[in-house]
């Protein structure tokens, strides 16, 4: 049975590609050349969803450091110089996502990509993974002047799409993607395979989902 639904939109990091080792290794170079401990991957994960600017304080504190201004402006202009130099493994695409993809466009299901990660470097990864081609709409952490969890992101991909609130569904790991589609009036989807160990009970998606195969039943029963 097909879903209702005209759009979905979607998260990157923790929901259609596994970034953590990629970033884990960036961060960790600029780490050591500050002089502070490697990271470990799941120390890493803790740091992952907010957008750069905070991944990079977080990943610095960890190591036991209190960044100030100097050394936080720093972190953030080294770490891109590092990170547009990894080129991402297609084995860094969860399972199943290409195929829901390549299934939900030929449906002709209006597809948007939100994440918080810089504009420039989304298009960079989506092109070197061949995931570019998929999606009418990519919104970067710098796109507009809010970030997920803002419902802006959400709010202005409806308006570019043409779809209204009930006929979207937002899919994603983080509380960030569910509670800025609530404040968006939007449908949820979270997946567990990501970046968030731990739900909130006070914060509750339409549906969990525990791999990308369940996304599409999920889909039809809500």
């Amino acid at each position: 049975m097909p879903h209702r639904f005209k759009a979905i939109l979607f998260d990157l990091d923790g929901t259609l590609i596994d970034s953590a080792p990629d970033l884990l290794e960036s961060t960790n170079a600029v780490l050591i050349e500050e002089g502070c401990r490697a990271l470990t991957l799941d120390e890493m994960k803790t740091c992952l969803g907010d957008g750069l600017d905070i991944m990079m304080i977080k990943a610095y504190r960890i190591t036991g450091n209190d960044p100030d201004d100097a050394t936080h402006k720093r972190l953030i202009n080294r770490f891109p110089e590092i990170y547009k130099n990894i080129v991402p493994s297609p084995s860094c695409i969860f399972p199943g996502i290409l195929d829901f993809l390549k299934t939900e466009r030929a449906k002709g299901t209006k597809l948007a990509l939100i994440t918080n990660k810089y504009e420039t470097a989304t298009h960079r990864i989506l092109e070197q993974l061949g995931l570019q081609s998929f999606f009418d709409l990519v919104l970067g952490g710098d796109t507009l002047p809010m970030r997920k969890p803002h419902p802006l992101p959400i709010l202005h991909a409806l308006e570019q799409l043409g779809v209204g609130k009930h006929d979207a569904v937002m899919i994603g790991d983080s509380t960030h993607d569910a509670m800025a589609a609530r404040d968006a009036g939007v449908a949820s989807i979270v997946v567990r395979y990501g970046y968030t160990p731990q739900w909130p009970a006070d914060l509750i998606p339409a549906a969990y989902a525990n791999h990308v195969a369940e996304c599409r039943a999920v889909l039809e029963a809500i």
